[in-house]
């Protein structure tokens, strides 16, 4: 409980911000903070009595749900032990740092929308480049976040034209961002695997590894390779 009640007391002293701490492999959300986070990123909430519900996700997952915190436009914070064991905040955004950019775009959104279709079919759209930061939890890692009106763009590529040439050419057992295959599946799937495993050989081992500086060093222009063999739509190649 000691945890809980750390959690609640930074709630108190950061009124209007989501709080999220790290407990082992996840970092979780607590109470109205957890039901926010259930709401807006579809995270399974868990209630273990009716006034403390909690949600989270991978650490290893943290990049990603930064991103999506940071373009729905919620202030939050993000915690994890120190060595005298006190939860140490080690990021913040603030709402104001973003909104203005999301407003603009709301408050003009058809014409946004239909000035993005003309700059689509010209051919003349061009990406507003990145905003950089850097996390420091687990470890150092550069994030670099495009422009509002450009993750429309990317959302837009991905749904109606990427997914239907690569997920299904997936292995069942990929997991993160494709529908229906989160990481509260992958959780059940390596569980009942480590059950199979159990039953069959009694002893087994799990492999954790990681690919170091995997998205900087893809080669470019192998990947555009592989795209242009599987994607037909030639016209999305130009827009960059």
């Amino acid at each position: 409980m000691k945890f809980v009640q750390e959690i609640e007391k930074l709630q108190k002293e950061n009124e209007g911000s989501i709080i999220i701490a790290k407990n082992g492999i996840f970092f979780v959300a607590i109470g109205k903070d957890a039901i926010t986070l259930h709401e807006q990123l579809n995270l399974k909430l868990t209630c273990m009595k009716k006034e403390l519900c909690k949600v989270g996700f991978l650490v290893k997952n943290v990049e990603k749900y930064i991103q999506k915190l940071e373009e729905i436009g919620y202030s939050f914070i993000l915690y994890v032990k120190n060595k005298k064991d006190e939860l140490e905040e080690i990021y913040k955004f603030k709402w104001k740092n973003y909104k203005n950019e999301v407003i603009l775009f709301n408050l003009k959104q058809e014409e946004y929308i239909r000035w993005l279709y003309e700059q689509l079919k010209n051919g003349t759209y061009k990406h507003g480049g990145y905003r950089i930061f850097y996390i420091q939890y687990p470890k150092k890692r550069k994030i670099e976040a495009s422009r509002y009106i450009d993750r429309i763009v990317h959302r837009w590529i991905v749904d109606s034209f990427l997914n239907r040439y690569f997920v299904s050419q997936f292995i069942n057992t990929s997991y993160a961002c494709i529908k229906n295959r989160g990481m509260h599946k992958a959780s059940i799937d390596v569980q009942n695997a480590m059950k199979h495993c159990k039953r069959i050989w009694q002893n087994y081992y799990v492999l954790k590894m990681d690919i170091r500086k995997y998205f900087q060093n893809i080669d470019k222009d192998i990947l555009m390779k592989i795209l242009k063999r599987k994607v037909k739509e030639e016209k999305l190649f130009y827009i960059n």
